[in-house]
């Protein structure tokens, strides 16, 4: 391990302090990201899932993952291989425009279909290598409309199917993904936290949500 290659994953805010010593110590530089943890309830999500006309969710296909990758922040130089994988098991959701949709859908999840391999999200999310859901995105065109709530139930809900329990970390900064989080009744703040991430010309400071 090169001197600075180092992340320290969801740490609880009080140790914020003795790390910056350590960090002086070591004369290296570190950046600090704070975050609100959020954990899903499934007894509290009690609602249908359901989409609206014009659109449809489905798994992201191969066109859909390479997109996400590209969107993201930190995970675009991970193998698209691994992420497959990984999706293969715990999987990434997306909304796509879809014409032939005239009416509003109730889902299914557990028959959730593949998108083609050449089709385009316009809205995603995934979960990521440190266990929680994240890389929500949504474009430019397409906000304000629900999808961003949309892709986190379903997510939140297979995942949960699985025996896994979904969280999510929402950085401090961002506004719009905490105020999603707290409109949702199945999503419960439990605590603020923090990562450490090395600076230097390789690394850059994780975007959760």
């Amino acid at each position: 391990m090169k001197q600075g290659d180092l992340t320290l994953y969801s740490l609880p805010h009080y140790l914020e302090g003795p790390l910056q010593m350590l960090t002086q110590e070591m004369k290296t530089c570190m950046n600090i990201l704070k975050f609100h943890r959020f954990i899903y309830q499934p007894h509290l999500d009690t609602d249908p899932l359901r989409c609206g006309p014009g659109f449809r969710v489905c798994r992201l296909g191969k066109a859909g993952l390479q997109h996400m990758l590209l969107k993201s922040t930190i995970l675009k130089n991970i193998p698209e291989e691994l992420m497959w994988m990984l999706t293969e098991n715990v999987p990434a959701v997306g909304v796509y425009l879809d014409p032939s949709v005239t009416k509003e859908v109730f889902l299914d999840i557990q028959n959730l279909p593949y998108a083609g391999d050449n089709e385009i999200p316009v809205s995603w999310i995934s979960p990521i290598v440190i266990g929680t859901l994240g890389m929500l995105g949504t474009e430019k065109d397409f906000r304000r409309l629900g999808h961003g709530t949309l892709v986190t139930r379903v997510a939140a809900r297979l995942l949960a199917s699985k025996g896994c329990i979904p969280h999510c970390h929402v950085t401090f900064t961002n506004a719009a993904s905490k105020e999603m989080f707290k409109k949702m009744k199945e999503w419960e703040q439990s605590h603020t936290g923090i990562c450490f991430k090395s600076v230097d010309n390789v690394f850059k400071v994780p975007k959760f949500i």
